[in-house]
């Protein structure tokens, strides 16, 4: 009789997990992806997915490496702008303003959108990908990648070559070089002094040499810039108006002197005759 019984349990939590891995729905679709009009054309329906596709981001294997519950996201981002601000209110506009402060654009107009391409009414910012999972019994999780923005949209930038935060570009590729620059000048409090070459502001600028077979053929600079180009493709750098590297040579420390210096240091620096390490961290 025990052994019926624990055949009879045993086949119950077989049939359950049977029937959770049925509910399970360990892919969903894209919930920002736009929809598009018939017969609006292929380039309608490659902006679209450009905008709000998956690209990996909604699916189990996202939820394990970079992919995060949504709604999880969005209240620890609330509860820590309170703790920054006690008036700042638990809303959608305060979200918006948190998540402007990690370079989303929550509130831009993508103007160069084909025709035909109508974006739903999410109120996310543009490159965030979210959409649901459901990996158990058909339990649903929101998930939301988050580290897109850059890849899908930048801003539009004015004649005077200011960014205008209002219009939004797809696929503008330097969007990744204004996080860099700009942003951070502004969220450091730096905005007025640095973070874009204008007049007023420091002369803070690196030049970088193109001609290199590794970053042949150039499509588009800031790409390039941004996914192919290392330290060593750096010819000159100017800080605050002063060139401190020129022709790929540091112009601020005697190199060969340093050295010099370095070799005669270096066997007292590896002596291990004394038994102990070689070098004591602090805790």
């Amino acid at each position: 009789m025990r052994w019926s019984r624990a055949a009879l349990a045993g086949s119950g939590l077989v049939l359950a997990a049977a029937l959770l891995w049925g509910g399970a729905r360990p892919v969903g679709a894209s919930l920002t992806r736009p929809a598009v009009a018939p017969g609006a054309g292929l380039v309608a329906e490659g902006a679209a997915a450009f905008e709000g596709g998956a690209f990996g981001g909604i699916s189990m294997d996202a939820l394990s490496r970079n992919a995060l519950p949504w709604r999880l996201v969005a209240a620890a981002l609330l509860l820590d702008e309170q703790a920054r601000d006690p008036a700042a209110a638990v809303d959608g506009k305060t979200l918006d303003h948190v998540l402007g402060r990690f370079g989303f654009l929550t509130e831009a107009r993508v103007v160069n959108r084909p025709a035909g391409v109508v974006p739903p009414m999410t109120g996310l910012p543009l490159g965030m990908t979210i959409g649901n999972v459901a990996p158990v019994g058909g339990s649903v999780v929101r998930v939301a990648n988050l580290g897109c923005a850059a890849c899908h949209a930048g801003v539009a930038y004015r004649a005077d070559g200011t960014p205008d935060p209002g219009q939004a570009v797809l696929g503008m590729p330097n969007s990744s070089l204004d996080l860099a620059t700009r942003q951070n000048a502004e969220v450091l409090g730096l905005a007025d002094e640095v973070g874009a070459l204008r007049p007023g502001l420091r002369a803070d600028i690196v030049l970088v040499d193109f001609r290199t077979p590794h970053l042949q053929p150039v499509h588009d600079l800031a790409h390039s810039l941004a996914l192919s180009a290392h330290q060593g493709d750096v010819t000159t750098v100017i800080v605050d108006g002063r060139v401190v590297v020129r022709d790929r040579r540091l112009l601020t420390l005697d190199l060969d002197a340093a050295v010099d210096e370095l070799a005669e240091r270096l066997p007292a620096l590896t002596d291990r005759s004394h038994g102990r390490r070689v070098q004591d961290y602090a805790p």
